[in-house]
């Protein structure tokens, strides 16, 4: 039968059918099977059960669990079971949303019962995503993040699914998350409820509560630190479980914590998982696949202190794919070394604010192609500062930035700063190289971590989700951007500060398996920004006037055709003004002894 003919005509349910609809209502792991052509793992169909029988609950799942899949399955069971209700998937970004609400989609594909419930294509606006059931209940994605809050408190909701529960600020979820929850799908239904428990109560009558739907908030996320607001919910709610449960027999609340051996043997690649084991952090993989929850990072940089880095609300930022309006941009470069990934890092420098912006890594790519790949970031960024360690390939790369036949034009021609050997060469002087000794190493990463504490350095509000995080999956661009900066978050947390028998510090990862290149060009960028503003623009007396930027070489009136040659005698000039008895012509008509 077409799908018109079945939306226009009006069906009269049997008998037959109310009991199936009952019985299945209350199987909701048959219903995944029969209904929705979904065969679950024995730990998801726990997860959709405890989902369905609760109110409050937290699921701590393992990455390459199928979160997103278990959101997508309780939300289409919830709405093809429970007329009128409204279903929200939230999520710090919309991009986490979104991912729910595809997988979904994907659901509803598979799924014919599923595809004859709805009444009609999901819309997809701007910010928000709706998909509408013949019975009148919705399922809605839309982000929470601040620049969105119209959107956001129009909303009312009976379920609401937080994905990355541990990234959405608990002061949201108290003054956003939860107003929405508050209206009934059927207030009055619930006013006579009421009076009626009261009446019976009232004349000494046991009353057997009837049952209902409750609004329901369910968390979900791989485990995360114990200074998160996370955890104290987990063990708030399995308190109240023991207490609700001593009383009543059963409870409102629930925690579900899986790890990935809890699966069955064949749902998670055992190479993935000995490569995540060989490679991350073992605090990260006790997170991400043990389903762990450490009181914080044991490394020099604090998970704690990274997390207070993320401006939240209005001051939120974002990873940029190209420069904005306003900010000065700094290039951290550190050229590989051996196996190591040549790794870049641009922080944008508002007022006195370091904003870290992107990060870019190449495994086993020729140098030359990365010099262009770096000239065109200078132009894409409008970079001013670069600063590359020396050691490496930085020497080498430092060639070909210089080398004018490789440039596009003279602008294209990037020379250091400090050699006098390119002071009559034509080109652009913003580089710094930097020498990675003991003494700059340590002072490099006390001074960023200082930085960190008084919220100089800051990182952009994106937080992790299972797509991003397969190193050999194809990305698209925002996806790789994500990847490389959640990357260079678990490098930093990584890094361990430990003491040499010569008393110097000595900073390393705690295995040379694990790498530490984007945390690396980090440093870089913060310390010749950082070294930047304490000098800001120093003033330099050239033949003709005017200031000379540092970063950039060229003068304050937008002159830039003969600084070159002014720069080649200022030595020249200096010497003679020290011995003050040459009397030199300013090109610009005046004289200066």
């Amino acid at each position: 039968m077409e799908k018109e003919e079945v939306s226009s005509s009006i069906y009269i349910p049997t008998q037959a059918d109310l009991a199936m609809f009952e019985f299945y209502k209350k199987n909701p792991t048959l219903a995944c099977r029969d209904l929705l052509n979904q065969d679950l793992a024995p730990f998801q169909r726990i997860v959709i059960n405890g989902i369905i029988d609760h109110s409050y609950v937290v699921n701590v799942l393992a990455r390459g669990s199928g979160k997103t899949r278990i959101m997508g399955v309780s939300a289409a069971l919830l709405a093809m079971f429970n007329p009128k209700i409204r279903i929200g998937f939230l999520a710090p970004g919309f991009r986490q949303s979104k991912l729910a609400f595809m997988e979904l989609e994907n659901i509803i594909n598979e799924s014919p019962y599923l595809k004859a419930s709805l009444a009609g294509p999901p819309s997809k606006q701007t910010d928000m995503w709706v998909a509408k059931f013949n019975n009148e209940a919705s399922i809605i994605a839309t982000p929470l993040a601040a620049d969105n809050p119209a959107s956001i408190r129009g909303i009312r909701l009976h379920v609401a699914f937080l994905d990355e529960y541990p990234h959405i600020p608990k002061e949201v979820i108290d003054a956003v998350i939860n107003p929405m929850l508050a209206t009934q799908r059927n207030p009055m239904k619930n006013v006579r409820r009421l009076e009626k428990e009261k009446e019976m109560r009232e004349k000494g009558l046991e009353y057997v509560e009837e049952e209902r739907q409750r609004n329901k908030i369910i968390g979900f996320s791989s485990a995360y630190y114990q200074f998160n607001h996370m955890y104290k919910t987990i063990c708030d709610y399995k308190k109240l479980a023991e207490e609700q449960k001593a009383k009543k027999g059963k409870s409102d609340y629930a925690v579900y914590v899986f790890n990935y051996k809890d699966a069955p043997e064949g749902f998670f690649d055992t190479d993935s998982i000995d490569h995540a084991k060989r490679t991350s952090a073992d605090i990260i993989f006790r997170m991400e696949y043990l389903s762990e929850f450490p009181a914080d990072s044991e490394g020099f940089y604090k998970r704690s202190l990274i997390d207070s880095c993320i401006p939240r609300g209005k001051e939120e930022f974002y990873l940029e794919t190209q420069a904005d309006s306003s900010g000065f941009y700094v290039l951290g470069i550190d050229p590989a070394r051996l196996n190591d990934a040549f790794s870049i890092s641009i922080l944008k420098l508002v007022g006195v604010e370091m904003r870290l912006v992107r990060v870019i890594s190449f495994e086993q790519t020729p140098l030359p192609l990365i010099a262009e790949v770096i000239r065109k970031l200078i132009k894409t960024y409008k970079v001013s500062l670069i600063g590359m360690d020396a050691g490496g390939g930085g020497l080498a790369m430092k060639d070909l930035l210089s080398n004018p036949l490789t440039a596009g034009d003279p602008s294209d021609v990037i020379l250091d700063m400090d050699d006098e050997a390119t002071i009559g060469m034509r080109g652009t002087r913003m580089l710094k190289m930097v020498n990675f000794a003991t003494q700059w190493i340590s002072d490099a990463n006390f001074e960023m971590r200082s930085s960190m504490e008084h919220k100089k350095l800051l990182f952009p509000a994106h937080f992790s989700s299972d797509t991003f995080l397969s190193a050999d999956a194809p990305k698209t661009l925002d996806e790789e951007m994500l990847f490389e900066y959640f990357r260079q978050l678990e490098e930093l947390q990584s890094i361990v500060m430990t003491a040499t028998k010569a008393g110097s510090l000595h900073f390393d990862t705690p295995n040379q398996r694990m790498r530490k290149d984007r945390y690396t060009s980090l440093l870089i960028a913060h310390k010749v920004c950082s070294d930047f503003i304490k000098a800001s623009f120093v003033q330099k007396e050239l033949v003709s006037g005017g200031w000379l930027d540092i970063a950039r070489g060229r003068l304050d009136d937008g002159s830039e055709e003969h600084v070159w040659e002014e720069t080649k005698i200022l030595d020249e000039i200096e010497s003679a003004k020290a011995k003050a008895r040459v009397r030199f012509i300013d090109p610009g008509g005046g004289a200066l002894v």
